[in-house]
């Protein structure tokens, strides 16, 4: 049940923060999260934002998976999504992903409200 608020999440972080680097780790990074759909929204929000997110939880699983598929996969000490290091400071810029995120999701409500309405 998970699956249907996670995709649409991460779609909206890529569409308002780096699009290619948070499409590319959806794709290339969630498989490397222990939970699926946790994995698909840190991926997107670490590409969105170009920051290193994952740390125990990616190393649990990259060490159950082949280590040579894993390495080849992720940069870095191999315990972390590819980007800089995360600091205080990218807590502001996370919080901006989402309230711009929120801004888009009302924006598209609205305007299917107006499509209704006039329709």
């Amino acid at each position: 049940i998970d699956w249907r608020p996670a995709r649409p999440t991460a779609l909206s972080f890529a569409v308002v923060g780096n699009f290619e680097e948070a499409i590319d780790g959806g794709r290339v990074q969630t498989q490397h999260f222990p939970n699926d759909n946790d994995g698909v929204i840190l991926a997107a929000t670490a590409g969105a934002i170009d920051i290193r997110l994952g740390g125990a939880a990616l190393r649990a699983r990259s060490s159950d998976a082949d280590a040579g598929d894993a390495a080849a996969l992720l940069q870095g000490d191999g315990s972390t999504t590819p980007g800089r290091d995360p600091e205080i400071a990218h807590l502001r810029s996370v919080v901006g992903l989402v309230w711009r995120s929120v801004v888009v999701w009302l924006l598209l409500l609205a305007l299917l409200t107006l499509a209704r309405l006039l329709g």
